[in-house]
């Protein structure tokens, strides 16, 4: 409706309108984001969550993860660097994978402040590949440390521009990990 009372059919986008579309965009993403944990959330609790593992190219899916990121990013004016060299294929469910990165590189955008980078980097080893989020974000204090991974875990560090945070994020992330027969953790 906001959209079509702007912008008659034919007129090119002003730059009123393109804000405008992005932040629907941004908020479609973020409701998105919210309702994939709910349902992710859902299923766990039922032990409904199945993968459908098959080989994926996780340099590609980090790729597609950070483009989609960075107009949040950007609203923040943070900057997002990738840094993924080609690697063998992992036999992985890639639709939940792509939610773990998601919410981790959401998450480091949410709690960082605009002039920070965030960085998602893919380091292969011997035979394992391990995926890091930096950001420059406030990070865990004592009191976070053993309850980060725990459902609706509120922790010190608040969202820097008022984004919603369901407390499930990170539990999701565990879980989702677990049953791919990995593990997941945090710096400081």
């Amino acid at each position: 409706d906001v959209v079509l009372s702007l912008c008659e059919p034919g007129e090119p986008l002003s730059a009123d309108v393109h804000n405008v579309l992005g932040g629907i965009l941004r908020g479609a993403e973020e409701m998105r984001t919210i309702i994939d944990d709910f349902v992710a959330f859902g299923a766990l609790q039922d032990d409904a969550l199945t993968l459908r593992p098959r080989p994926l190219d996780l340099p590609s899916l980090l790729a597609h993860v950070v483009d989609s990121a960075r107009g949040a990013a950007a609203a923040k004016g943070i900057d997002l660097e990738l840094r993924a060299p080609p690697a063998p294929p992992l036999p992985a469910d890639e639709d939940r994978l792509r939610q773990v990165i998601t919410n981790l590189l959401s998450n480091a955008i949410k709690f960082s402040q605009g002039g920070t980078r965030t960085t998602v980097l893919c380091l292969p080893g011997a035979g394992v590949l391990r995926v890091e989020v930096r950001d420059q974000g406030p990070g865990f204090d004592e009191a976070d440390l053993d309850r980060a991974f725990q459902r609706y875990a509120r922790l010190s560090a608040q969202p820097t521009a008022g984004e919603p945070s369901t407390g499930l994020g990170l539990s999701i992330c565990r879980r989702i990990v677990e049953i791919h027969g990995d593990r997941i953790g945090f710096a400081n």
